[in-house]
C-alpha cells in the first residue's frame, strides 16, 4: 500500500478596502494581520524543517504592495496625528473603534481594560459625555494599546523595545507610540519581500486565486 500525501494549503485573504477613487484606504486589517499573524507565520516556517504552500489573494497582495511603498489607511492616520490636536470627530472613532482586538488580549492588559470598562458598552459612536471623560492621555494609550495587541511575537522579537513599552503599561508619550505605529508599519511593508525570500529558499511553494477571495 502507497503511503498518503497530504498537502496543507494555508489560504492568506483580505477583502480590498482600498477606494481607487480617492486611494483611501478605509480599514486596517491587511496592516494589522501583516504585523501579527501573516509575519509570525513566517518566521515559524523559517525556523522549523517544515514546508508548506501558501496561498495569497491577488486583493491582499495588491494592499501588501501598496504598504511596502508607503501608503497607510484611515485608522493610521488618526494614530499618527498628536493625540492632543484629535478632531471631536477623530476622538469620538478612536473610542469606536481602538478596541477591535480579541477580548482575551484586552483582559491581559490591566490598562487596556481599564480604559474598557470605562468607555462602557453604550452601543454605536461614544456620546459627547464620554468623549469628554476621556483625557489626551487616556486616548494616547487606547491608541498605543490597540497597535501594541496587534503585534505578533515575531515582530516584538525584533523589535525589543516593544515589550519594554508594554511592561510600563500606560502614560505613554508620544515617542513611545510613534515606536509603536513605526515598528508595525515597517513589519507590514516588508512582508511581500518576507515571503518571497522563503519561497527562494524552497521554504514555501507560494499559489494564487481568483482576485478578490475564492469562497
Amino acid at each position: 500500500m502507497g503511503k498518503l500525501r497530504v498537502i496543507l494549503l494555508w489560504h492568506m485573504h483580505q477583502p480590498f478596502y482600498t477606494d481607487l477613487w480617492c486611494g483611501v484606504t478605509s480599514m486596517p486589517w491587511v496592516r494589522l494581520h501583516a504585523s501579527r499573524s501573516y509575519t509570525d507565520m513566517a518566521a515559524a516556517i523559517d525556523e522549523t524543517p517544515a514546508r508548506a504552500v501558501v496561498n495569497f489573494t491577488p486583493s491582499l497582495l495588491v494592499q501588501l504592495r501598496r504598504l511596502a511603498a508607503g501608503a497607510g489607511d484611515s485608522y493610521l492616520d488618526i494614530a499618527r496625528k498628536p493625540t492632543d490636536s484629535l478632531t471631536e470627530e477623530e476622538r469620538a472613532f478612536v473610542l469606536d473603534n481602538f478596541f477591535a482586538v480579541p477580548e482575551k488580549m484586552i483582559k491581559a492588559a490591566p490598562r487596556y481594560r481599564e480604559l474598557m470598562q470605562k468607555r462602557r458598552s453604550e452601543p454605536g459612536r461614544p456620546s459627547i459625555e464620554i468623549q469628554n471623560e476621556f483625557t489626551t492621555g487616556e486616548l494616547r494609550d487606547l491608541i498605543t494599546w490597540f497597535h501594541l495587541s496587534w503585534a505578533g511575537w515575531a515582530m516584538r522579537e525584533k523589535t525589543p523595545e516593544l515589550d519594554e513599552i508594554r511592561e510600563r503599561g500606560w502614560d505613554f508619550t508620544e515617542a513611545e507610540k510613534e515606536t509603536v505605529l513605526d515598528a508595525a508599519f515597517r513589519t507590514a511593508s516588508e512582508l511581500p519581500e518576507r515571503w518571497n525570500e522563503l519561497a527562494r529558499s524552497g521554504k514555501v511553494e507560494l499559489t494564487t486565486s481568483p482576485y478578490a477571495h475564492p469562497i
